[in-house]
């Protein structure tokens, strides 16, 4: 739910009483069951036998109910395919969760050496006093220092089984901790829908892979669930295993209560959903489709078959389009992802036309529109998505870093708008939130999207429709995926608001409805910013743009409903204030250099989403993660609240908070 996994169904477990079986049936009403079956959340299930166990005695329906997807999954991992005997050693990540703590127990009645990691000083206690792990055993999971940590504490041999639910660098440092003859079993879906890569120098150790989906097992292998049902009641009504703690409980009401919860990092054990009756439950219902596109028509996509345009393009065919023109610099033939791809909107009666086109090149786009003209129905649409991002710091950027960006998105929607037909019944350019709040290391990227917002309003201006949108960064699909280390440190630094695919449908839906009235002053639409409130209420400062007067409004809106919210900007500058008139009343230099370095790590523990315990003031910085992006955020922090200028190369030159923070203290100094 967190990253909007594309599915249908809610829920992989539930506990309640038989209402009706079959007459073969061993289960019969009346009988309180727990039950591993997919789509749970509703008052009333139907499910094969296989898939239900009796609750063992002494549990109740809401401990019953929080039990079955985590052990399940912990049982089938370790036991099923990991093999796991005594004596052997396992890391188990996100030690505290549910499945975290089910996975430790099971490894511990195995006679199993447990290392595992945790995201907070406090779920690090909660394990050693639940579990007896040692603390050297417990490691933070919000840096890659895990990896060095199990090749120190092994002897630089590794653990014999990883049970793995981290994703990007942390999922490759994980696969490198794994033994010879060792077992690594993915419990995360982040990483494989994202099609990510895997070294595969490992697998010459004897190691082998294994994913495990609870879910799709249900369907696919209920014999192997209910074997493991089976086992794992037989554990709890012996008292060998006992349920995660804490369970937190939520009425079905408060649903979306229990989802945030969960995604705000800070629960431990299990998050229960209780049905009850006389609940009642927000529901939003899906929208009925008030238009679809003219099958007579045919609609370009430029960057039509980057992830983004690929996504675009399976909704136009949904929504009725039958004619596209998918336009990219490498063609149909790039990859066996884009051939597959093609050939399932052409097996949809889709006429598909994908020649290799820069459409920065006057005369290739040019080609491509007399060839639609002569061969295709008349091009009624435009959708520009068109990009290329180069990334660098403005001062080291070269004329081709800049150039490079800046041609897809400027000299390319300018051809689109030159060349292609008049009174088009949409004109739709993919801008971002770049242009409008700036973008560390991407200013080449932020001109090009700049560009986009004028000509959509320059377009406006001559009679013809068009609208930019400033979009946000994309949870579904398109390149924040495809690095996510990007997209976690814009979601921090520049506080914006992760978009999901069914929004930018939603935003599609209203500007390609060729009934929309032509409006000259509507010429683009801004999405996905933080409100100041709510990024407060979060333990953090309004990033740098939310101080603009243009922003000011978002300043006057309240949040959530939270009482934290209601603090204001103006709590962060007097935290601010405090901070540089500690250190200007501290008693000597050294005290000056500590107060300061106080400050910094806070600073960067906000940013890099970490707590103070975890972080080392003696090592360098760069270990923890901070580059050239981190950098320019700290400099404009010492800026705007110490009144100190430090340069970005101080910051990256493998620099300590301690060191740093003696050097800004100088700096004060009068």
């Amino acid at each position: 739910m967190v990253w909007r996994v594309a599915e249908e169904s809610l829920g992989t477990e539930c506990a309640g009483i038989v209402r009706k079986a079959g007459s073969q049936s061993q289960l019969k009403p009346g009988a309180r069951v727990l039950v591993s079956t997919v789509d749970t959340f509703k008052s009333v299930i139907r499910c094969s036998e296989k898939l239900a166990a009796i609750i063992p005695e002494g549990i109740s329906f809401t401990e019953a109910g929080a039990l079955v997807t985590n052990f399940v999954t912990a049982y089938h991992s370790l036991v099923t395919l990991g093999r796991l005997p005594p004596g052997e050693s396992v890391l188990i990540h996100s030690g505290a969760g549910g499945t975290g703590q089910a996975a430790i127990q099971i490894a511990q009645l195995r006679g199993a050496v447990v290392y595992t990691t945790v995201g907070t000083t406090s779920k690090q206690k909660l394990l050693t006093d639940l579990y007896g792990i040692p603390p050297q055993r417990i490691f933070s999971s919000r840096t890659l220092s895990f990896a060095e940590n199990i090749k120190r504490l092994t002897n630089q041999k590794g653990v014999d089984v990883v049970l793995n639910s981290l994703a990007g660098d942390a999922l490759v440092a994980s696969w490198e901790c794994i033994a010879p003859y060792g077992r690594f079993i993915e419990i995360g879906k982040k990483d494989i829908f994202s099609h990510s890569k895997l070294p595969m120098f490992q697998f010459a150790k004897n190691v082998s892979f294994s994913a495990v989906d609870v879910g799709a097992m249900t369907y696919e292998k209920p014999d192997i669930i209910g074997d493991t049902l089976k086992s794992i009641s037989d554990l709890f009504s012996r008292k060998v295993l006992r349920m995660p703690s804490p369970i937190t409980a939520f009425p079905i009401s408060q649903v979306e209560s229990a989802f945030r919860h969960l995604q705000s990092g800070i629960n431990a054990g299990k998050v229960v959903v209780e049905i009850s009756p006389d609940d009642k439950v927000s529901v939003a219902m899906k929208p009925s489709q008030s238009w679809n596109f003219d099958p007579c028509d045919t609609f370009v996509i430029a960057g039509g078959l980057g992830g983004q345009g690929r996504s675009i393009a399976e909704w136009m065919v949904s929504r009725g389009a039958r004619h596209l023109v998918l336009l990219s610099r490498s063609g149909p033939e790039s990859s066996e992802k884009v051939k597959l791809f093609v050939e399932r909107l052409k097996s949809r009666g889709t006429t598909v036309y994908c020649p290799k086109c820069d459409v920065a090149n006057t005369t290739s786009l040019a080609a491509v529109i007399d060839y639609c003209k002569a061969n295709m129905p008349p091009i009624k649409g435009c959708i520009q998505a068109a990009m290329n991002i180069q990334d660098t710091m403005f001062e080291n950027m070269t004329f081709r870093d800049w150039s490079t960006s800046l041609r897809p998105k400027v000299q390319g929607t300018w051809n689109l708008h030159r060349l292609l037909p008049r009174n088009l019944d949409f004109f739709v350019i993919f801008s971002s939130v770049a242009a409008i709040i700036g973008s560390q290391g991407q200013s080449n990227y932020a001109a090009a999207n700049a560009f986009e917002d004028e000509l959509a309003r320059y377009r406006l201006s001559q009679g013809e429709k068009a609208i930019s949108l400033n979009l946000s960064l994309l949870a579904g699909e398109g390149y924040a995926v495809e690095n996510q280390k990007v997209l976690m440190q814009f979601m921090t630094i520049k506080q914006m608001l992760l978009m999901s695919q069914a929004e930018v449908f939603a935003i599609l839906d209203h500007y390609c409805n060729k009934d929309l009235p032509f409006d000259a002053s509507r010429s683009q639409v801004v999405m996905g910013l933080d409100v100041p409130s709510d990024i407060i209420a979060r333990g953090m400062e309004p990033s740098a743009w939310a101080q603009e007067p243009l922003f000011a409004n978002l300043g006057q809106i309240t949040g959530s409903n939270d009482p934290l919210s209601q603090m204001s900007s103006q709590d962060t500058s007097n935290n601010e204030i405090e901070l540089a008139t500690r250190i200007q009343n501290a008693a000597s230099p050294a005290e000056a250099a500590n107060i300061l370095t106080e400050g910094l790590v806070a600073r960067l523990c906000r940013i890099l989403s970490i707590s103070p315990e975890e972080f080392d003031r003696s090592q360098p910085m760069h270990m923890y993660g901070v580059d050239s992006l981190i950098a320019v955020e700290l400099r404009n922090w010492f800026l705007k609240t110490l009144k100190v200028d430090i340069a970005v190369f101080e910051i990256l030159g493998g620099a300590t908070a301690d060191m740093l923070g003696k050097v800004a203290a100088e700096k004060m100094q009068p």
